[in-house]
């Protein structure tokens, strides 16, 4: 009885979707559909039924491959980058707490390799 349930939920949702998306004149490309499934990754992340993250090796290994920023616009675009995935570096403020200092002290012809 409980599985039923719960094929008869996801069946009225999936439903709900395909109407929402045919309203919208969008359309799905079959070959890309896949349904059923706990989870599934997208633009370098994982979507599942809890949350949403980002594949940590993946991201750890593109952000440790950009150069030293040379500038403060570098660092303020490394920082912007860097925030985006705050959530997935354990104590991120603190990590980073220098870097933005150094941004406050608005010193725009300073080279960051002479400080």
């Amino acid at each position: 009885m409980r599985i039923e349930f719960m094929v008869d939920s996801a069946l009225r949702c999936l439903r709900q979707a395909l109407d929402r998306i045919h309203q919208m004149e969008l359309k799905l490309k079959p070959s890309k559909c896949i349904l059923g499934c706990p989870s599934s990754n997208f633009l370098g992340h994982v979507a599942s039924a809890n949350a949403i993250t980002s594949q940590p090796p993946r991201t750890l290994k593109a952000i440790a491959a950009i150069p030293p920023p040379q500038d403060f616009d570098g660092m303020r675009a490394f920082l912007r980058l860097a925030s985006y995935y705050c959530q997935e570096v354990p104590q991120f403020a603190q990590i980073v707490k220098l870097s933005h200092d150094l941004k406050k002290q608005n010193k725009k012809t300073t080279r960051l390799s002479t400080i």
